[in-house]
């Protein structure tokens, strides 16, 4: 039975991934036919330009959906090809941090990074990055102006840790569980209007996994949330187990 079911969950990967390729062809030629028809269409009705903007508009967002679900199918498939190099996950989070405070202030919202001391890692540099972005612009996004966020990433015993606290919105407990699924939105309607897809959580999770590590979450609604990834340290830099 766990064969069957296993070969049920490959299915469904596989069938994302081979949809999600099959699509970003002819999405990628709509897209650049809209652009065109908007480079020269200054001499169309004002509401003709609106209506072709708006298409264009969703069709980068379902371009980004295409290629979101696809980087989950094939990370969760095994297909994807992550690439580890050893990387000071401390310095990777810290220049993230300063690349995206930007958006925070905007908010106005302060955000501080705590980890000064170097934390190895065996990770694909890229994938690591995108966990960090993800996670950061989530904070943003559901963390209200005026409010903190705080970056923590330190080593514990053969871990790698990576803490992202926010005093935004928080999750409820009957969202908590699925905030990493596909597509889940806690609040659909604020979801949608900040431009969110309900897949960058996922992809933290896919990638985390893939990694041999894990993310977690917890939250109370109306008091922040903390995020927190947990991955192996680089081969070489672990404990040796002691002799009994």
């Amino acid at each position: 039975m766990i064969d069957r079911l296993e070969e049920s969950f490959h299915q469904i990967n596989r069938f994302s991934a081979d949809a999600s390729h099959e699509l970003r062809t002819p999405l990628t030629v709509l897209q650049g036919e809209l652009e065109a028809i908007a480079q020269r269409g200054q001499s169309l009705p004002e509401d003709v330009r609106d209506t072709i903007g708006s298409a264009l508009e969703e069709t980068h967002r379902l371009a980004k959906i295409v290629e979101s679900l696809l980087t989950i199918s094939r990370l969760e498939a095994g297909e994807a090809r992550v690439q580890p190099v050893r990387l000071d996950f401390a310095e990777l989070t810290r220049t993230t941090a300063d690349q995206m405070k930007l958006l925070a202030e905007e908010k106005h919202i302060a955000m501080t990074c705590d980890g000064t001391n170097p934390v190895e890692v065996d990770a694909d540099p890229s994938r690591l990055k995108q966990v960090i972005v993800n996670l950061l612009d989530n904070a943003i996004k559901y963390t209200p102006q005026g409010g903190n966020i705080g970056i923590s990433i330190t080593r514990r015993d053969d871990h790698a840790v990576l803490e992202v606290a926010d005093s935004g919105l928080g999750i409820s407990a009957i969202d908590l569980p699925h905030v990493f699924e596909r597509f889940y939105r806690a609040d659909k309607a604020r979801s949608r209007q900040m431009g969110g897809t309900g897949l960058g959580l996922s992809i933290v999770r896919s990638i985390c996994l893939a990694h041999g590590g894990q993310v977690t979450v917890n939250s109370t609604e109306g008091r922040g949330s903390l995020f927190r990834v947990v991955l192996p340290v680089a081969a070489g830099n672990r404990s040796q187990p002691r002799n009994s």
